[in-house]
């Protein structure tokens, strides 16, 4: 469903849904989704940047908006556990902005939502609204409407979900993708999650999970836009139904592969492709019958990149880090049962990082959520760090030699638990 909606108007809705609790408790899997259009309004894109490309303050002030703007949210849940994500089109997310995102989805359920069932996620699109500050922010009101709205889909998404039927696609070679370090090995594959009510037989959502930069539309592009996401998200509602979610995958080194010059046609053209793909295979999908666990586990590590310290201590990053300058995060498993695994991380994972990752999940279906619960750069392997000749955009952006084999370290330790 999409809606526009104001955060009393939930007061309404809590009058006439079924409370989460007497949800019919033999259903294997609860889903429900919620689109909100949170495109900015005239007043506020004229105080707000797009993120992505260039220093800051270096696309401010614009009004223009090539397709919407939009937080997607889908709750996924069994007898004992509940996961929900919410998904904003946004280069990034500060992390202030998503503890508050958390906090006031918990508070409008009484705490019936946990905070830590939620997990905020950032498509990555680099004509979206800079929700992390680094390319000179947005104003203060639409960054609050964004957190309202965002609450609220969650909120919407939990109580609508129903029995529903989940499975999954590996669309081998789904995505025209090339390794912008050089490397040979990318990923190339697109993950589908398909949910569908078991009830009326009608999709509720379809989530993709692929690893490709948004940045078919370049530095020089003015207006909000999630990119080739869009068209993705658009081609699959219309032909499949329900919400379509898109959550990028290991896309530290990716970038799609275009065939013409990088314009808004090149986006759509690269988007359809994909969503054309997932639609000629989706009935090959695969039930998944599997417990639903959901765990997270602590990461810290010391950050040495003096810029981004800097930007920190300036107000300018929406960062947390400690008094020792340590960033205190974390990834996470979700699973349904041995049927499928999937890594939930806090960054941009560069390739050869992510590959030992992969190849230790013992699942059917191994999928990767980057940027999720935290938006920390790029994770580089330390053998690679500035060694690819007239290439050092990655590094910049990182913040430590050492974060990514320390994170891939910690993460396959607890997939050989």
């Amino acid at each position: 469903m999409k809606i526009k909606i104001s955060l009393i108007g939930i007061l309404i809705l809590f009058t006439s849904m079924v409370n989460a609790d007497s949800r019919n408790s033999s259903a294997k899997y609860q889903v429900g989704s919620w689109t909100i259009d949170i495109s900015p309004k005239p007043e506020e894109g004229l105080a707000s940047c797009l993120g992505g490309f260039g220093g800051p303050f270096a696309r401010c002030g614009s009004t223009e908006t090539l397709d919407a703007i939009t937080v997607r949210s889908i709750s996924i849940a069994d007898a004992d556990t509940n996961v929900i994500f919410t998904v904003i089109d946004s280069i990034g997310i500060g992390d202030s902005v998503i503890a508050d995102i958390k906090a006031l989805a918990s508070d409008l359920t009484d705490g019936q939502i946990e905070e830590d069932s939620i997990q905020v996620v950032a498509t990555h699109t680099h004509a979206g609204p800079d929700l992390q500050g680094l390319w000179g922010g947005i104003s203060a009101a639409y960054k609050n409407r964004i957190i309202k709205q965002a609450a609220l889909s969650i909120v919407l998404a939990n109580y609508t979900a129903v029995k529903a039927r989940v499975s999954a696609l590996l669309v081998e070679d789904g995505a025209r993708v090339s390794n912008r370090r050089g490397w040979p090995d990318v990923d190339t594959d697109v993950g589908v999650l398909d949910f569908k009510a078991v009830k009326s037989g009608e999709r509720i959502a379809t989530l993709v999970n692929m690893s490709a930069h948004p940045t078919i539309l370049g530095a020089d592009n003015f207006g909000y836009s999630s990119g080739y996401i869009h068209f993705v998200r658009k081609k699959l509602e219309r032909r499949l139904g329900g919400n379509a979610i898109f959550i990028n995958g290991r896309l530290g080194d990716a970038s799609p592969v275009t065939k013409g010059p990088r314009s808004y046609q090149e986006a759509g053209r690269y988007g359809r492709g994909i969503a054309r793909r997932i639609i000629r295979n989706i009935d090959h999908a695969k039930i998944l019958r599997g417990d639903l666990t959901f765990d997270s586990f602590a990461f810290s590590h010391p950050i040495t990149n003096l810029p981004v310290i800097g930007a920190v201590q300036a107000g300018l990053f929406d960062l947390e880090i400690d008094e020792n300058f340590n960033i205190n995060t974390q990834f996470s498993l979700l699973r349904f049962g041995d049927d499928l695994t999937s890594i939930l991380f806090p960054g941009e994972i560069l390739t050869r990082l992510a590959e030992p990752i992969i190849d230790a999940i013992d699942s059917d279906f191994k999928f990767f959520f980057g940027l999720t619960d935290d938006s920390l750069g790029y994770f580089i392997p330390s053998d690679e760090f500035l060694q690819i000749p007239g290439r050092d955009t990655e590094e910049i952006a990182s913040m430590d030699i050492n974060a990514g084999d320390a994170i891939q370290a910690a993460i396959l330790a607890e997939l050989e638990r």
